[in-house]
């Protein structure tokens, strides 16, 4: 396994935000990442692979923004193998799944697809831009 000097891309965000929000690039750099993200995907894509757990958690920092990397793959499928789409959740209703980024058609119909990382996809973006936190700001709330 290869050395990640800066960890998970949601831990480097939290503890660079401050270098981060000063610099006037930052928008471009978050748009780098978010490019070098979007290839792995699409990689995965290519290969029929679905991630099912795309998360700024699962998403390692070499140097940033170049060299940012997908992982985590305990829930990925690999669709070639796989004879129906449909998660097991029903069999196992205890199963986790990170609620957060999962799409509504998986816990309506049970369903993950490609469009499921797509939607976790965006939901990485809106990490991004809020430095992995979970919480809304006060500042947030005063300007709704």
């Amino acid at each position: 396994m290869e050395f990640v000097s800066y960890g998970t891309l949601r831990s480097f965000l939290q503890t660079n935000r401050d270098k981060l929000t000063s610099d006037p690039e930052l928008q471009s750099l978050l748009t780098i990442a978010s490019c070098h993200i979007a290839l792995a995907m699409e990689h995965l894509r290519s290969k029929m692979v679905v991630h099912c757990d795309l998360a700024l958690r699962n998403i390692m920092v070499s140097r940033f923004p170049w060299e940012v990397k997908v992982s985590e793959f305990g829930l990925a499928r690999d669709l070639t193998r796989m004879k129906s789409r449909h998660s097991s959740r029903r069999k196992h209703p205890r199963e986790r799944v990170p609620l957060r980024w999962y799409p509504p058609e998986y816990f309506r119909i049970n369903y993950y697809s490609f469009k499921g990382d797509v939607w976790a996809f965006g939901i990485v973006l809106w990490e991004m831009q809020t430095f992995g936190e979970f919480r809304v700001h006060k500042q947030w709330k005063q300007n709704v």
